[in-house]
């Protein structure tokens, strides 16, 4: 079997560091979308074989030390889909080399396992979990990409094979247009009585004319 993994219970944002040789599994509470909302959890498994097989944008092996996840601005981050709403912070996960410097998109090779726990009421506004997409953004094609991930419980889980921003968003309900209300028989009438009544003025109006005209 392979070794317990550490684990870490925190609340956003935060530095830890990693376990080479047991593996590092981080339970995170992230900053609720309106103060006094339910917060997000998000839990990201990292295996020893993991941690020990990473290599940076380059394809290099690289030895991993400390672990960072924080929410960021969303002027700091790249732009989502515009005709997606963003539900929470979007999150940055990156790894720190033994020097403290960022490791440029570390991959991984087998993946690790990142779930995020949405509250209840941004389920229902999703109108279901099912609703709600996990997107990662890909610092090489430039694209928030959607993750295939898979619900388990009230969490949204997926393999990731690198680091970079994850975010959950939804796509807005579309309100439909009411119908056409149905024309009736009284309004139906209504037209035919003013279509009379102009018809009239303009017979009486030419019968005048061609009396003057006599006259």
């Amino acid at each position: 079997m392979p070794p317990a993994p550490t684990v870490v219970t925190e609340t956003a944002p935060l530095n830890v560091t990693v376990d080479l040789n047991n593996g590092t599994t981080v339970l995170v509470t992230l900053p609720p979308a309106t103060p006094g909302a339910t917060p997000p959890e998000l839990s990201f498994s990292m295996p020893a074989a993991t941690l020990q097989n990473v290599t940076d944008r380059n394809g290099n092996p690289v030895v991993p030390n400390r672990l960072v996840i924080e929410p960021v601005d969303a002027s700091t981050a790249p732009t989502l889909p515009t005709n997606e709403i963003n539900l929470n912070d979007i999150i940055r996960i990156q790894l720190l080399d033994a020097n403290g410097n960022p490791i440029d998109r570390p991959n991984f090779n087998p993946p690790v396992v990142l779930c995020i726990t949405p509250p209840p009421d941004q389920v229902t506004a999703a109108g279901g979990i099912e609703n709600i997409t996990l997107r990662q953004f890909d610092s090489l094609t430039g694209v928030w990409e959607v993750l295939t991930s898979a619900v388990i419980g009230n969490q949204i889980c997926a393999n990731v094979t690198h680091l970079s921003f994850f975010a959950l968003t939804m796509v807005p309900a579309v309100v439909p247009l009411p119908a056409e209300l149905p024309s009736t028989g009284a309004v139906d009438m209504f037209r035919l009585e003013v279509l009379l009544v102009v018809i009239a003025v303009l017979w009486l109006g030419g019968t005048l004319v061609r009396k003057r005209g006599r006259a």
